[in-house]
């Protein structure tokens, strides 16, 4: 049997499509001169002086110094030329920022407006297809790129803001290899599925095991107590290595997503419920 969203996955290559978008930012003088060689920085940089600019933002450094990209990323070493997935990461999430910052900083012609919305219209759309969503960070005023499977996506969003935030946050693709990072995200989370499991003490068979499973991983997975020593020293969790420990921080992220899907489900359920009981019994013929 053909697995059609598969097929569908397997049809769209990031990098081809990102490389696109990539000659279409491009000028003639970046072609004649090898573009392949050139790195982010340098290719934006020509932009730059092209665009019609205000008087705070003189030099391409000062723009990227308010966006605070070059903290993370060095954007002057990279190519431009894209080879791999993550340099099409590192390319999206930069030029998604620029665009972004030039349109509500210093572009006022409706030339370069338009250009730019309908450059920014197709990273948004690559991202979409890939994957992977933009989440804005309104304190640092800047974007930063996750992977979100279409499922998490359908459960953040009826969450409380906070908490689809930490969702969010659990798979931005800096957040990838960072241990400590996901653990703070995991132990958020926990308290609020800790509300939600303290209502079904009683329960039996999968649903039990579910927050029974969850429990013990938010215990002993050095979340919710130190495990590496003291008291709670677990030392199976001590003698697993990095990779091993990122995974089981992605599985104990499955079943608090699963734990969030479920009262949701269970939320859903009552409103039909209640709804129900202001209907006459609809006998239907057999």
């Amino acid at each position: 049997m053909i697995d059609i969203f598969a097929e569908l996955d397997k049809r769209f290559d990031i990098l081809e499509q990102t490389a696109n978008l990539g000659t279409c930012i491009l000028t003639k003088d970046d072609f004649e001169e090898g573009y392949q060689y050139k790195t982010f920085y340098s290719v934006f940089d020509d932009i730059f002086d092209m665009w019609p600019l205000n008087n705070n933002f003189v030099y391409l450094d000062d723009m990227l110094k308010e966006l605070k990209l070059l903290e993370t990323t060095n954007y002057d070493t990279i190519r431009f030329y894209l080879q791999d997935e993550q340099s099409c990461y590192a390319f999206l999430q930069f030029f998604k920022n620029a665009f972004s910052f030039a349109l509500d900083h210093f572009i006022k012609n409706q030339r370069y407006t338009q250009r730019i919305r309908g450059l920014l219209n197709k990273l948004d759309t690559i991202a979409d297809k890939a994957n992977l969503q933009f989440i804005y960070y309104r304190d640092k005023q800047y974007f930063k790129l996750a992977e979100i499977k279409s499922l998490t996506k359908s459960i953040a969003e009826k969450q409380k803001p906070e908490i689809a935030v930490k969702m969010y946050e659990y798979h931005l693709l800096d957040n990838k290899n960072n241990i400590a990072k996901k653990r703070e995200i995991l132990l958020a989370l926990a308290h609020e599925t800790e509300v939600i499991t303290k209502t079904y003490t009683k329960t039996s068979g999968d649903i039990y095991d579910l927050y029974d499973n969850l429990d013990f991983a938010l215990n002993n997975f050095n979340i919710r107590h130190n495990n590496v020593d003291g008291k709670k020293k677990q030392d199976a969790f001590v003698q697993l290595n990095d990779t091993e420990v990122l995974e089981l921080y992605d599985y104990t992220y499955d079943l608090i997503v699963a734990v969030l899907n479920q009262n949701a489900t269970t939320e859903s359920l009552n409103k039909i419920s209640n709804i129900r009981t202001k209907f006459k019994p609809n006998k239907q013929k057999t």
